[in-house]
């Protein structure tokens, strides 16, 4: 909570309230004018108010318990910045209209809710849409973690099957979904779904169509030990440039068949995409490989002594 003092230099909350209000106020309009200018929401658009913004908060952070506690006042605070949700009394927290204002410029003040709205699904859907940075499902009660409708609306979130129940981390259907704009939710779902070539290839899709910083991971190595070894999601691994798809194989296949310790991995590399290429191919991938690693040694003996 705020300390035992009063914003602008005021005496009182009577001097306080309009203070507030007017700078406030001010900031809007001046938050207006650089949308006009440079596109809403835009880095210029910020750039344009960041000093006014950090002028202002320093101001509104000294405010007072009474400021703070009046709804009119901290509505017009929390238009200055979200954040602020911290510092207001617990019934204003419960207030729908109030925590959504600050939610459409700071989508994390949901945490700051209380915990009646963040049982209440109606206004969690509500809140999903309020900010286009889409507020995290990991604030909701544990109840609406369990509910599909409010899981499939958090998915632009991000990881939202982190914060998932584990019935709905099993549910095919949510994991697809949630894997069509990123292919980070994949560490989070059910064995059983890790194991499923269909979810694991559209894992692999999505982080070869839109790479994120945050997905360098090696997503091949998220999928179970089954999907590891299947011949299409391995071709696809490697054709997104999935190192760990090469070397995990080619370690895996020393185990098996240590005459690979002939081949070394670059040319392994070569040797296996040559091997998953061949069409009607029902051999066991290893077997493939092996196949393919002999004649490819033998091919290169025979030069060598030809040579000689």
């Amino acid at each position: 909570m705020p300390r035992n003092s009063r914003a602008f230099g005021a005496k009182t909350f009577l001097e306080e309230k309009p203070r507030i209000l007017e700078s406030c106020a001010a900031f809007q309009e001046a938050r207006r004018r650089a949308d006009e200018e440079h596109g809403p929401r835009s880095a210029k658009s910020f750039a344009a108010t960041r000093q006014l913004r950090k002028d202002t908060l320093l101001q509104l952070k000294a405010a007072s318990l009474e400021a703070y506690e009046d709804r009119g006042t901290a509505l017009a605070m929390l238009s200055v910045s979200g954040r602020l949700l911290y510092n207001c009394c617990d019934s204003l927290t419960e207030d729908p209209e109030l925590v959504l204002a600050a939610i459409a410029n700071f989508p994390r003040a949901i945490g700051y809710a209380g915990d009646n709205l963040l049982d209440d699904k109606d206004f969690v859907l509500r809140a999903a849409q309020t900010n286009p940075l889409t507020p995290s499902l990991e604030f909701v009660s544990k109840r609406l973690r369990e509910d599909r409708e409010v899981v499939l609306t958090y998915l632009p979130a991000g990881n939202p099957l982190l914060w998932a129940s584990t019935r709905l981390q099993g549910d095919k259907e949510v994991v697809l979904a949630a894997l069509q704009d990123d292919a980070w939710p994949l560490m989070w779902v059910s064995q059983e779904l890790r194991n499923d070539p269909e979810v694991v290839m559209q894992a692999l899709k999505t982080q070869g169509e839109r790479p994120r910083r945050r997905q360098q991971r090696n997503i091949f190595m998220e999928a179970g030990e089954g999907c590891r070894r299947d011949k299409d999601i391995i071709l696809l691994a490697m054709r997104m440039g999935h190192e760990a798809a090469i070397a995990s194989v080619y370690h895996l296949a020393l185990k098996v068949h240590p005459i690979l310790q002939m081949v070394p991995l670059e040319r392994f590399e070569s040797v296996a995409m040559n091997a998953l290429a061949v069409p009607g191919e029902d051999a066991p991938i290893l077997t493939v490989w092996v196949r393919h690693s002999q004649s490819g040694s033998c091919s290169s003996s025979n030069n060598s002594n030809d040579n000689h």
